[in-house]
């Protein structure tokens, strides 16, 4: 039985009850374009089923648990347009079945974990307009199936490694 959770395009200015976290067959929860608040609850990380977890467009802030790992069945983790902060968890290269990363303005710090560049399915990355400064010289090994990687408006200097190259699906 496929079980989704859709609340899209309301006014609800309340935080995500913590209780979302008891629906262990989730498959689709999405949350996104409401003004959703607070911090996404950490029982949402224990739903072990969940492929494609949608909350973007909303007002949620704090730092992205560590336990975002756990969500090892994610297909699609959008968290975009939001205030998240903090560094992007280095768990987040755990989520070796995901297609599309979706954290663009928020305001993220810090390096962009390596091992987000080590998931073959990844298709989209998306982390545009955060404040993330290092840019991983492996960005181009382990993606083969990448065709879009959005880093614009963020804080990343340096060289612009060779192994992006390896890149040879974006922009075909």
């Amino acid at each position: 039985m496929n079980f989704y959770v859709t609340f899209l395009f309301n006014n609800t200015t309340s935080t995500i009850p913590d209780e979302i976290g008891h629906l262990y067959n989730l498959k689709k929860l999405i949350m996104e374009k409401n003004e959703l608040r607070g911090s996404i609850p950490l029982t949402i990380f224990n739903i072990s089923s969940l492929e494609m977890l949608y909350m973007s467009g909303n007002m949620l802030e704090g730092p992205l648990a560590r336990d975002v790992g756990n969500l090892t069945m994610l297909n699609v983790l959008d968290l975009s347009m939001n205030n998240l902060t903090g560094v992007i968890p280095d768990e987040v290269g755990n989520l070796q079945g995901l297609a599309e990363l979706s954290f663009y303005l928020n305001n993220f710090n810090g390096s962009i974990p390596i091992g987000i560049f080590n998931i073959s399915t990844l298709v989209i990355i998306s982390l545009t307009d955060n404040r993330l400064d290092n840019l991983p010289s492996t960005i181009g090994h382990g993606l083969p199936n990448v065709e879009g990687i959005f880093l614009g408006g963020n804080n990343i200097n340096g060289v612009l490694p060779r192994s992006i190259s390896n890149l040879s699906n974006v922009a075909r």
